[in-house]
């Protein structure tokens, strides 16, 4: 089943991410209308605005950090995607590395935001350009996993989009209620 490439601003986004070695802002442009036909606000989920990591985490120069925050005012944040824009990096196993280094790191930071948190699995996503590796950590882990039946697969965003929207479906499946 496909589901997020029926959109044309969508398969639009996924065409100049292709084309373009620099697609920094078009990689941002993709993933959050793609979150946000997911994570939908009537199912009480808010996508942020991408961030800089903080400071206390190993920083990337192409890397930044969408929040996905589900519930009231206690800011429970369930889902995190940590994109490395640069489709140069897509190959090089050292950048998948670094990203997921860094998603763990800041997974643990959230975690220890909260005390219910340590009794919640945390999902993550690394992004480089056309690809994505989905994870989760854990309660009580130091570290991330990859998510259930990827294998830590590099996943590209239009040849496995069925597994991305079956993924992205179990996640909200997961993390709402």
């Amino acid at each position: 089943m496909k589901k997020y490439m029926n959109h044309a601003v969508l398969r639009y986004y996924y065409n100049e991410i292709k084309e373009s070695d620099d697609a920094q802002s078009v990689v941002d442009d993709f993933w959050l209308n793609v979150l946000l036909s997911y994570f939908r606000g009537d199912l009480n989920f808010g996508v942020e605005s991408a961030r800089s990591l903080p400071e206390i985490i190993v920083h990337c120069a192409d890397c930044t950090i969408r929040p996905i925050r589900y519930g009231d005012s206690m800011g429970i944040r369930y889902v995190t995607f940590v994109e490395g824009r640069q489709r140069s990096s897509e190959a090089q196993w050292s950048d998948w590395e670094t990203a997921l280094a860094q998603l763990t790191e800041y997974l643990k930071l959230v975690r220890t935001e909260s005390a219910k948190k340590h009794e919640q699995t945390l999902y993550g996503a690394a992004c480089i350009g056309r690809y994505t590796r989905f994870y989760q950590l854990n309660p009580s882990d130091q570290q991330c996993v990859n998510y259930p039946g990827t294998s830590g697969n590099l996943l590209e965003l239009a040849e496995d989009e069925s597994m991305i929207h079956k993924i992205l479906s179990e996640i909200v499946e997961k993390t709402s209620g």
